[in-house]
């Protein structure tokens, strides 16, 4: 018997499916890929660029980094929320300032309420950075796009993905639930969890809190077939509040349904190009021929 395969899903299968602009955008809001240049590196860029056409004299770039101090607001009582690690690992490596001090609170502290009171912050965690925020370009140029910047010059940061906490309710948001329907004994089929997980983290931000995987052809498997008429598997269903995250149910339309029960369900997996699913109805295993073939 030959061994199954399994499929390692790859960024441009996965833009394939969801589109690439709109993929772009959410994992950009994961503070991953954020793209903060700063003005020393856009000088270094244009100078190697003159350098290479024999053009103007070279600009030698003098800087003075403006000081600013980094606050962490978090709550490590709740397990899951999105690590902000990678955008302070970033901010700390812009030459145009330097970061005095830093500084993690616990949202139940006294000066994290105060904090959170004054900006109005809604969402936890978050980031404040104050100082001469106004004097540093790369900040006052890139920051709308991540968040707010105050009168008093303190720049918060608002646009927080799942999973957060809102401060107005004390719920977390975006916790969800994945149930994978697997194909394992078809040969040469993906496997359905590895690839959707993939998928829902690459692609549209989700890491479910929950997941488990079933046969189709087991009892709960069969239901589900049945439930949902699913045709091509495998597939899989997703639960929870997805409400949290911008767009999804939109993005969501360009390979799966929302049914009438609240779940999300995906039945394509022939968008996944270059991997085989099982359709049920021809009863055979079917190659998801890749574009240009």
């Amino acid at each position: 018997m030959r061994k199954r395969r399994k499929t390692k899903m790859h960024s441009e299968e996965i833009f394939r499916i969801v589109g690439l602009a709109a993929a772009l955008a959410i994992i950009a809001l994961l503070y991953g890929a954020i793209s903060i240049q700063d003005t020393s590196a856009k000088v270094e860029a244009r100078n190697a660029l003159l350098s290479n056409f024999g053009g103007e004299k070279a600009i030698q770039p003098v800087f003075e980094p403006v000081e600013i101090t980094l606050t962490l607001i978090t709550d490590s009582d709740k397990t899951g929320l999105i690590e902000l690690t990678p955008l302070v690992q970033q901010l700390e490596q812009i030459r145009e300032i330097e970061i005095t001090s830093q500084k993690r609170l616990e949202m139940g502290s006294g000066e994290a309420k105060q904090l959170i009171e004054k900006y109005r912050i809604e969402r936890i965690p978050s980031v404040l950075l104050q100082g001469q925020t106004k004097e540093a370009t790369v900040l006052t140029e890139n920051w709308p796009t991540l968040g707010s910047i105050e009168t008093d010059g303190t720049m918060a940061l608002r646009n927080v993905p799942p999973i957060y906490l809102e401060t107005s309710t004390g719920k977390l948001r975006g916790e969800t639930r994945a149930t994978f329907i697997s194909v394992p004994d078809k040969n040469g089929v993906f496997d359905a969890e590895e690839a959707y997980t993939q998928i829902l983290q690459s692609a549209f931000g989700v890491n479910p809190v929950e997941k488990e995987t079933v046969s189709y052809n087991s009892p709960e498997g069969k239901t589900l077939l049945s439930k949902y008429m699913l045709e091509k598997i495998p597939a899989f269903i997703l639960s929870g509040d997805l409400n949290a995250y911008s767009g999804f149910p939109e993005l969501w339309l360009q390979g799966g349904t929302v049914e009438a029960d609240g779940n999300y369900i995906f039945r394509k997996p022939e968008a996944i190009q270059g991997t085989n699913y099982f359709d049920l109805d021809k009863n055979e295993v079917i190659e998801a021929v890749q574009q240009g073939q």
